[in-house]
C-alpha cells in the first residue's frame, strides 16, 4: 500500500476505535442510570404494594361493617317492635285506670257546675238575666276553681259570673251602637230597643230592661264618650263592676259613693279644660286643676273629692 493508503486506513482505524468507546461509555452510563431509577423505583413500588394491601383491607373492613350495620338494623327494627308491644301491652293495661281517672275528674266538674247553677238558682236576687248569655265553657271555667265553703264564697262567685255575663252583653252592644251610629249620622240612640237591628245574637228585653242610656257623669271613671249604656242599679256595689258602653269602646270600674260621683261629674269641666290647656294630658294632681274651677259647685265638688281621698304632695 501506498502511504497515503496507510493514513487514510489508520484514520479510519481511528474512527472506529473511537466510536466503538464512545458507544461503550454510552452504554455503560445508560446502565448506572437504569440501576439507579430502579433504585428510585424499588420504595415506590414497595409503598404502591402497600398501598394496595391496605385498599384491600379497607375493602375487607367495610364489607364486614356493612354486614355488621345490616344485622343491627335487624336488631334494631326487632327491639322497636318489641318496645312498640310494650308500650301498646302497657297501655292496655293501664287504659281502663286512666279512663276511669278521667271520667271521675270531668264528673267532678260536671258536678260543681251544676252547684254553681243551682246556687244562682237559689239566689235570685244575685242572678241577673245576661246569665242567659253565658256559655257552657264559662260556666266549667268559673266551676272548676269556685269555692263554696262560706257565704262569702257563694257572693263572690256570683259576682264573678255577673261580671263575665255583662262582659257579654257588653261585647254584643259596642258593635251594635257602632253600626247604628254609622247608619244614623253618627247619632246616639235614645231608645236601646233600636239596636236590635244590629246585634249579632238576640238580646232579650228581660236584659235591656236592666240597662240605660245615659250621660258618661254617672260613671266618670270610665272614659269611652259622652253618652253611655250603663247598667241602672248594681246587684251589689261592693262586688259589681260598674259598666259602660261608648262609641269609643267598653269597660268597667268601681261603683262610686254617690257624692263622689257626682263630684267627678261636677269638676268635669275643669278636667276638660285642664285638657285642652296641656295638649290633651290629664293632671298628675288633683291641686293641678285649682285654677280650672269656675264656679263654686265645682269648688265644692273637688273639695268633697280631697276629704274622701285626701292627696299628699304637691305637683313639681
Amino acid at each position: 500500500m501506498t502511504l497515503l493508503q496507510k493514513v487514510i486506513i489508520t484514520a479510519t482505524l481511528a474512527v472506529v476505535a473511537g466510536a466503538g468507546l464512545y458507544e461503550a461509555r454510552q452504554a455503560a452510563q445508560l446502565r448506572e442510570q437504569n440501576l439507579a431509577l430502579q433504585q428510585a423505583q424499588a420504595p415506590l413500588a414497595e409503598q404502591l404494594r402497600q398501598l394496595q394491601r391496605d385498599r384491600d383491607a379497607a375493602a375487607n373492613r367495610l364489607a364486614g361493617l356493612q354486614a355488621e350495620l345490616a344485622a343491627n338494623q335487624n336488631n334494631k327494627l326487632e327491639l322497636l317492635k318489641l318496645r312498640a308491644a310494650m308500650t301498646q301491652a302497657r297501655a292496655t293495661s293501664t287504659a281502663d285506670a286512666t279512663n276511669d281517672a278521667r271520667a271521675t275528674m270531668i264528673q267532678s266538674w260536671l258536678a260543681r257546675e251544676d252547684q254553681l247553677k243551682q246556687l244562682a238558682q237559689q239566689h235570685p236576687d244575685k242572678a241577673i238575666p245576661e246569665f242567659q248569655l253565658l256559655s257552657e265553657q264559662q260556666w266549667m271555667d268559673e266551676a272548676m276553681n269556685a269555692k263554696f265553703d262560706s257565704d262569702k264564697d257563694i257572693q263572690q262567685e256570683l259576682a264573678n259570673l255577673r261580671r263575665t255575663a255583662e262582659n257579654n252583653f257588653a261585647g254584643l252592644v259596642q258593635p251594635a251602637l257602632t253600626k247604628y251610629m254609622q247608619a244614623n249620622n253618627n247619632q246616639f240612640p235614645t231608645d236601646l230597643a233600636q239596636l236590635d237591628p244590629y246585634f249579632s245574637a238576640p238580646v232579650g228585653e228581660d236584659i235591656l230592661q236592666r240597662w240605660e242610656i245615659a250621660p258618661s257623669g254617672v260613671n266618670p271613671s270610665v272614659g269611652v264618650g259622652d253618652t253611655i249604656i250603663t247598667e241602672k242599679a248594681a246587684v251589689d256595689e261592693s262586688m259589681d263592676s260598674h259598666w259602660s258602653i261608648g262609641a269609643n269602646g267598653y269597660g268597667s270600674g268601681n261603683y262610686e259613693a254617690p257624692d263622689i260621683a257626682a263630684a267627678l261629674t261636677a269638676i268635669k269641666p275643669a278636667l276638660k279644660a285642664y285638657a285642652a290647656a296641656n295638649n290633651g294630658s290629664q293632671p298628675a294632681y288633683p291641686s293641678q286643676i285649682l285654677p280650672y274651677l269656675t264656679t263654686p259647685e265645682q269648688q265644692a265638688a273637688y273639695q268633697t273629692f280631697q276629704k274622701r281621698y285626701p292627696v299628699k304632695g304637691t305637683p313639681p
